[in-house]
């Protein structure tokens, strides 16, 4: 009868890492499970009654003569099977001494690695910063020596001085953790001198456990940028066009205030949304065409964000609109969140609270007009909402209303400028939410 073979996935423990992998074997040798192949992917054991069993595994630089193979089995150990340059030895002898010593070509490695970090560290790397540079200079030259063209500027390399500041940190607790890793070879290394080291300490498990914890993250953040940075998460269209986007929470300026209205301001261009901006081949136009977004002239259109972590659904929309015969002008700005919970509504509710009251959160385009505008608290009913906040803005640019509304596990944060009755924005709020619940 044919023995049994089990295999099993080869990341379990590569062989590079000595220590480890002579560990592995002898503790699968000591549940009955003896190696006897090892294969592209997989190592191949042979089922047997369990024994103590020394391994010694070795990953030559080029494939060993027939004479350092004579001179290994000289000392005592026979070869079990190789991959390529990787060889496995073993030996039922537990007296004669080891093979190799992985704790000195350990030590060599973490040292070579060490240099390498601190050589790296002091260098700076200067592809990275011409791609900075480049994009910085070339929008001050385009806009003129002020502070929009630098506010503009930081939005182009912020990429590339995060990148910059990722490698910096990435050297940093690179160097620490090779540094702690040559304490614990000194550490062990003695410990052997003394007599009080055994094999049986090496924890060939734990390095398992976080090599999959790492795939596991490095797999998510693949994804998360994939989703999120291509902007498979979001859907942009035009309000005036919004009425086939019947489910979405849309609030319109129509239905606020009476008259004949019409749209003002640039329209959103969908052509260059999502994969479209980054594709495109006029980088002028796509320029022109992100800095009117940043700066609020790009108006009436909405983004819709779904499958969010937390939200289930996020929807923002601007809406700019002009009285045909008066030739009044109104605009808003409306956020609206559909939380998975009411818990998460209730906590976000609760973050931009500060935000509406003390103005927190104005960063950039038209928001910058009502950064040092008066705020007042209004004290108007809730009707049937849950929480509520009213808050009437004054400054240079006239009056505007900022209103944060919650009901349910539903969130609305809306910024109005124009004539209308507070209770009117509260009723179609009220009207928006209770249509998203049907």
């Amino acid at each position: 009868m044919a023995e049994k073979r089990i295999k099993q996935l080869k990341r379990q423990m590569p062989l590079r890492d000595g220590l480890r992998a002579q560990a592995y074997f002898q503790d699968m040798a000591r549940r009955g499970l003896f190696l006897d192949e090892i294969g592209y992917l997989y190592y191949y054991f042979r089922e047997g009654e369990p024994k103590e069993i020394r391994y010694a595994t070795q990953v030559f630089s080029e494939y060993p003569k027939q004479e350092e193979l004579d001179e290994v089995s000289e000392k005592g150990w026979k070869m079990v099977c190789r991959w390529e340059k990787e060889y496995v030895f073993f030996t039922e002898d537990m007296v004669i001494p080891d093979l190799y010593d992985h704790l000195e070509t350990e030590r060599l490695e973490v040292e070579r690695q060490i240099l390498a970090t601190e050589t790296n560290g002091k260098k700076p790397d200067w592809f990275m910063i011409v791609m900075t540079l480049i994009p910085f200079i070339y929008v001050i030259y385009r806009n003129g020596f002020n502070a929009e063209s630098f506010m503009i500027a930081a939005g182009r390399v912020w990429h590339w001085i995060a990148i910059l500041l990722f490698v910096v940190v990435f050297n940093f607790f690179a160097r620490k953790r090779l540094k702690r890793k040559r304490a614990e070879l000194e550490e062990q290394r003695q410990l052997r001198e003394e007599g009080r080291w055994d094999d049986d300490d090496i924890d060939w498990r734990s390095k398992r456990a976080r090599n999959t914890v790492l795939i596991a993250v490095v797999a998510a953040a693949v994804l998360a940028m994939g989703y999120y940075g291509c902007n498979m998460n979001e859907k942009a269209f035009d309000m005036p066009d919004a009425i086939s986007y019947a489910e979405l929470p849309i609030v319109r300026v129509e239905e606020l205030q009476d008259g004949a209205w019409k749209r003002a301001g640039e329209p959103v261009d969908l052509s260059r949304e999502g994969f479209g901006i980054r594709n495109g081949t006029d980088f002028q136009k796509n320029n022109e065409y992100r800095d009117a977004k940043f700066w609020s002239r790009v108006q009436n259109y909405g983004v819709e964000y779904k499958n969010l972590p937390v939200a289930s659904r996020k929807v923002y929309m601007t809406q700019y609109m002009e009285d045909r015969l008066t030739g009044e002008l109104t605009g808003m700005q409306t956020m609206y969140w559909d939380y998975r919970l009411e818990s998460l509504a209730t906590r976000k509710f609760e973050k931009l609270t500060d935000k509406v009251e003390h103005g927190g959160g104005l960063y950039s385009g038209a928001e910058l007009d009502w950064a040092d505008a008066k705020r007042e608290i209004l004290e108007v009913p809730k009707g049937t909402l849950d929480e509520l906040i009213v808050c009437k803005l004054t400054g240079e640019k006239g009056e505007r209303l900022h209103i944060l509304a919650r009901e349910g596990d539903q969130l609305m944060e809306m910024k109005y400028k124009g004539n209308v009755d507070v209770e009117k924005i509260l009723t179609e709020i009220s009207r928006v939410f209770a249509s998203q619940t049907e």
